[in-house]
């Protein structure tokens, strides 16, 4: 017979598993609880058991055994009924799930960030999600969520930090989850970014768009891994196709030229006569083309998504990292322009940044930054006929290298040297092609471009006698691209822009020293009227002047020129005493204020878009603020407040 341990604990304590006193006829902590306390044998380990022994007794013991037992034949009624109403009201600890879902699910360790780490080096991001177990909270009063609302509308943050400081416990911040979702419901959506809690909108997500690693292993893009729903895709929008490549033709073409319209027609139409005979990788450029012109023509996110997630599947069944072609290289130069346009957020410049590196290896690979020999010797090397076609796109990578790096500081992805080298793409023995001769005669301008941009980042102050010859050369070469015969409006527009941003970097060390209107003049004035132009440019596009009624969509790949452009005639303006007129160049103050009234106005269109937009309103809201509060001050009360 096996040794049975003889339990001694009343069958409450067991029950509720707490340590008894075993003093009959009842232990001290049933004595306390006013409970029947009852000593019966029971060596089950099972619950159900136990109870099921409590009221109807153990089956598998003999007559003899319970004849014997003067502890179960004493046990009352009472007993019997109190340990089986112990029983139904034990209560488990509800815990909730403070990871994500998906962390969760594969039971891994989870930072409980948003999105967590795992999901975002994973490609899931976006998919990243928080299921906090809601509590009733009786205490909290319709006023008491009131204020909340109005807390988070005054001051996010505030309820971030009193998130964080309140003790922990079991009403730690779970409840305060609770609430502030509750509340959410007519705020928007809470989102939480490291330290900072910002209440959005309900359409907040419309402007983010794609996901952060797009083109890399989205998890959209798997629905599209069988080429049969890629057809399926494309030809259920077959009457909107060619409206979709006009689109692109007419607005993105003219200012960004990365396909060749000729030979992109062609394939095209061997593409609708039979799309199984078409390459894969020319598949993804063409729904890239796609994606883009829905946009422009029908402002729908979600189509325009489901095209690129279409494009990713089709680039990924290429072996682009090894063997790009020309179609593999235009097709990554789209993705930067997609990305740049559908993700209104500062970090997809950073994103472009990093792929635009990898599209400039790939693009050194191919041997498309020089002329290829007549038998070039590398196996991936383009023909002479693909690089005269593909000489554009070398001017257009190199442009997305130096306005990326100009607008995050980073260094640029080619130096001066390696374009010095260069093939010389304004050659006479090339065919011409109509309407890219001023895209090619900015070309000249890159080497004295990354020259600037790699001065400026050096750690090293530039003196000023070599920024004024920079600024001269700046300024000539501008004009060259600029007065060109084939030059239209929108791409006039974006070449100011760019130049302009250029001069800004160059002369931001003087041109904002107190003493720089008298030392420094070039870069004080210079400054202030290039951030006036960008800001110009940025109205106009954005008020759809000209003649394509789709032109603010160029202004959204320059939102943070703008931005910078505000800034920088906000520091002017702070100054009271600081001249901003000088000839009939600069306009008076009123009229430079005016002007900011009208770009944050238009910034705050898209507010609601994404956080950067609504950190560059409130910001741009709260210069203006203070320089209402500046103007009706007297020149006494300012000296006193400064």
């Amino acid at each position: 017979m096996p040794n049975i341990r003889q339990i001694k604990t009343c069958s409450r304590c067991r029950l509720l598993k707490l340590r008894c006193d075993r003093t009959k006829p009842a232990c001290e902590r049933c004595v306390q609880a006013e409970a029947s306390c009852s000593f019966l044998r029971d060596h089950s380990s099972q619950p159900a058991a136990k109870a099921e022994r409590l009221t109807h007794g153990d089956p598998t013991r003999s007559s003899s055994e319970q004849s014997s037992s003067p502890s179960d034949e004493s046990a009352p009624a009472s007993d019997i009924a109190s340990a089986q109403e112990i029983l139904k009201t034990v209560k488990r600890r509800k815990r909730a799930h403070l990871s994500c879902t998906r962390c969760h699910r594969l039971k891994v360790r989870c930072d409980k960030k948003l999105p967590c780490s795992r999901c975002r080096s994973s490609g899931w991001g976006q998919q990243c999600t928080y299921t906090h177990r809601v509590e009733s909270d009786p205490s909290a009063s319709d006023a008491s969520q009131d204020a909340l609302c109005a807390a988070a509308h005054e001051d996010p943050k505030h309820i971030y930090t009193s998130w964080h400081t309140r003790r922990r416990g079991a009403t730690h911040w779970k409840t305060l989850v609770s609430r502030v979702e509750a509340s959410a419901l007519n705020l928007g959506h809470v989102f939480v970014h490291g330290n900072n809690l910002t209440v959005l909108h309900a359409d907040c997500h419309t402007d983010i768009a794609l996901p952060c690693n797009f083109p890399f292993n989205s998890p959209g893009a798997m629905k599209y891994s069988s080429l049969d729903k890629v057809y399926s895709l494309i030809h259920s929008h077959s009457e909107h196709c060619k409206s979709f490549v006009d689109g692109y033709l007419g607005l993105y073409q003219p200012v960004h030229p990365i396909i060749d319209p000729a030979l992109f027609a062609d394939q095209a139409n061997g593409f609708w006569d039979d799309p199984t005979q078409v390459d894969v990788s020319w598949l993804s450029l063409y729904l890239m083309v796609l994606a883009l012109g829905s946009f422009t023509v029908t402002q729908d996110a979600k189509l325009m998504v489901e095209l690129c997630l279409a494009a990713e599947a089709c680039l990924s069944k290429t072996a682009f990292l090894v063997r790009p072609s020309m179609s593999v290289m235009r097709t990554l130069c789209l993705i930067v322009v997609v990305k740049q346009l559908s993700n209104g957020t500062c970090w997809s410049y950073d994103a472009s940044w990093t792929l635009l590196g990898m599209i400039v290896r790939l693009a050194v690979c191919i041997g498309l930054h020089k002329p290829p020999t007549s038998t070039p010797v590398e196996v991936n090397a383009v023909t002479y006929s693909e690089w005269q076609s593909g000489r554009i796109l070398w001017v257009t990578i190199v442009y997305f290298c130096i306005q990326t790096a100009a607008v995050t500081g980073m260094p640029t992805l080619l130096s001066s040297d390696d374009i010095l080298e260069g093939p010389d793409v304004q050659d006479a023995s090339l065919p011409h092609v109509e309407g890219v001769g001023p895209w090619l005669s900015l070309y000249d301008a890159f080497p004295t471009i990354c020259k600037i941009i790699a001065r400026v980042n050096s750690g090293t102050k530039v003196p000023y006698e070599e920024i004024l010859g920079y600024n001269a050369t700046m300024r000539r070469l501008m004009a060259a691209s600029m007065d060109h015969p084939e030059c239209n409006d929108s791409l006039r527009a974006i070449l100011d822009i760019f130049f302009r941003r250029v001069l800004m970097v160059l002369h931001r060390c003087h041109a904002l020293t107190p003493d720089a209107p008298i030392r420094y003049p070039v870069s004080y004035w210079a400054s202030l009227e290039c951030s006036l132009a960008i800001l110009v440019h940025h109205r106009d596009l954005c008020e759809h002047r000209g003649d394509s009624v789709y032109q603010d969509l160029l202004g959204r790949l320059y939102k943070l020129d703008y931005f910078a452009a505000a800034l920088t005639a906000s520091l002017y303006l702070l100054q009271r005493d600081a001249p901003l007129a000088q000839g009939f160049a600069i306009p008076p103050r009123q009229t430079i204020r005016e002007t900011l009234e009208t770009c944050t106005e238009i910034w705050g269109r898209d507010k609601d878009k994404s956080i950067c937009f609504r950190s560059g309103y409130r910001t741009m809201t709260h210069i203006l603020a203070m320089l209402s509060e500046m103007d009706g001050m007297t020149d006494h009360d300012f000296r006193t407040h400064q």
